[in-house]
């Protein structure tokens, strides 16, 4: 699994749907019930394969989650009030405190 690791992390999307394409692959070939026995059991193997491939990555993905929403919720968050003034009166206002 170290090689395709690296992989994952870089282009985690790309791989997920790859996999994933693999996956929906190897049903349709099982589902057609043209293969031999022998044969419908590698495409079962296959099939699991990709199957723990794309749980792999949709793991990573979500501890890549968990640690960003861990360091937004241990960030000191500052909120100020926001108060809206039309342009108009924020000209006068100017005009007035710089006169």
């Amino acid at each position: 699994m170290g090689n395709s690791e690296p992989q994952t992390k870089s282009n985690g999307s790309a791989a997920f749907e790859e996999e994933l394409k693999k996956l929906q692959e190897v049903v349709a070939r099982l589902e057609s019930s043209d293969l031999t026995l022998e044969e419908a059991l590698e495409q079962f193997k296959s099939g699991c394969e990709a199957y723990q491939r794309c749980s792999q990555i949709l793991r990573d993905a979500r501890s890549r989650i968990e640690i960003l929403a861990k360091e937004l919720r241990s960030e000191e968050l500052v909120w100020e009030p926001f108060s809206f003034t039309p342009m108009g009166s924020n000209r006068n206002q100017i005009t007035d405190q710089e006169d």
